[in-house]
């Protein structure tokens, strides 16, 4: 409660400094305009549905990239734990293609794919892939060999091992995989937008942001930052929470949050 009180009195300042600031001239309007005018800029776009639109573009194809990145790594974890050599060479391709930031793939992607969707789909694979399949495979990995022994002591097969055994098992790592990767995608839908355009028709929020910093309208610029923070913490804490409020937390796998 204590800590709820002090997050909130946080807040609280930071906004009030927010809107004192540049209606005291502190600093120019321009640069940072009032919270109230960004909130109010925020209200408008959504009413007027631009940055429901908007928003709606980019969980598509974040949607595409993320749900292949994130298959594609667990296909690859599951290899590598079966084979030790491939598991090797996925390794050492990690190590060379993992720091390589997505939208420096962007280039190659348009070389590729051409201008649209499909290029920035592939740096979001790109983006997905690595955080996923080392979590992936470290959680896989981990697993208790006394557990798999249970199992197989049991009578389960194959696919009752890894669906009744190794899944809730390496949870913990795969939701903490899944939150990175969440987090790369969205980086590399923003970035590739406001560096080589609209993604889709109309575009996503990484173009509306580009536009309105083209128009210097600042306030649409924190309105498309706000609508981030937002989908951000509706997937954080309605989405992923809930899965490990229900899983690795039921399970007694991770304290509970007090």
């Amino acid at each position: 409660m204590k800590r709820n009180i002090k997050i909130s009195l946080a807040f609280i300042i930071i906004i009030s400094l927010w809107e004192l600031f540049p209606r005291l001239g502190i600093v120019s309007p321009l640069s940072l305009p009032p919270f109230s005018a960004v909130i109010k800029y925020f209200i408008e776009s959504i009413l007027d549905l631009s940055l429901v639109t908007r928003s709606l573009t980019s969980l598509r194809i974040i949607l595409y990239g993320y749900g292949l990145g994130v298959s594609i790594a667990f296909f690859l974890a599951v290899l590598g734990i079966i084979f030790d050599d491939f598991w090797a060479f996925l390794r050492s391709l990690s190590a060379i293609l993992h720091p390589i930031p997505g939208i420096a793939l962007l280039p190659l992607a348009i070389l590729w794919f051409g201008i649209g969707e499909f290029s920035i789909i592939f740096v979001i694979i790109h983006s997905v892939l690595w955080p996923m399949l080392l979590n992936a495979y470290s959680g896989f990995k981990n697993i208790d060999k006394t557990q798999l022994e249970v199992g197989k002591n049991l009578g389960l097969n194959k696919t009752q091992i890894v669906l009744q055994v190794m899944l809730p098992s390496a949870f913990a790592e795969l939701i903490t995989g899944l939150k990175i990767s969440w987090a790369r995608a969205w980086r590399a839908l923003v970035s590739g937008e406001m560096v080589f355009g609209a993604s889709g028709a109309s575009g996503g929020l990484g173009w509306f942001i580009y536009e309105k910093r083209f128009f210097m309208d600042t306030a649409g610029v924190f309105a498309g930052l706000i609508m981030i923070a937002l989908l951000g913490i509706i997937v954080e804490y309605f989405i992923f929470g809930l899965i490990q409020k229900n899983t690795i937390e039921k399970w007694g796998m991770q304290i509970a949050n007090l």
